[in-house]
């Protein structure tokens, strides 16, 4: 009888608590993909999730054999950058660092338009040359994004589509 109490109890506590839990909200799109760098014929394999949840898109990128995991993301202050290390640069700063590491320039805020094939103007501003390869999911959900410019190539695999990822 003792015992049985004792679960009621843990019962209706457990309860309690899940009914306080805060639910999180789905996001609005997200993909799962590889992102593979060539620069001056050296290159870097990466694993990333990239989403968009209450309107600011974020990426997760992840180095492999536990060589590093970096998130980044734009919100109201434009875009962030949080390395390995946990240091976290918001604005041009995050760009500068960002462009160290790769060796090209690059700005954070149009790997999010590019993933969901938009805004590519900017792309042969920059003097970039983008090839894309649509999914199953139509010819608005990238399956495949080149990007070249001299001496420099990036392929993202986008797999794993959820939400609306297009246009």
């Amino acid at each position: 009888m003792r015992y049985r109490w004792r679960y009621l109890v843990f019962s209706v506590v457990l309860v309690a608590g899940c009914s306080r839990m805060p639910v999180e909200e789905a996001p609005e799109w997200q993909v799962d993909g590889r992102l593979v760098l060539t620069v001056d014929q050296r290159w870097q394999g990466l694993r990333f999730r990239a989403w968009q949840q209450g309107g600011w898109p974020q990426m997760e990128l992840v180095a492999p054999m536990g060589q590093g995991r970096w998130r980044m993301g734009v919100d109201d202050d434009g875009p962030w950058l949080q390395d390995a290390g946990g240091r976290f640069m918001q604005g041009e700063q995050a760009d500068a660092w960002l462009s160290r590491q790769l060796g090209f320039e690059v700005r954070l805020e149009y790997w999010f338009l590019l993933l969901r094939n938009r805004g590519s103007g900017w792309l042969s501003d920059a003097g970039w040359r983008l090839l894309v390869e649509s999914g199953t999911q139509g010819p608005r959900c990238p399956r495949r994004l080149r990007l070249e410019r001299a001496g420099v190539r990036a392929d993202l695999l986008l797999k794993q589509w959820q939400g609306r990822c297009g246009p």
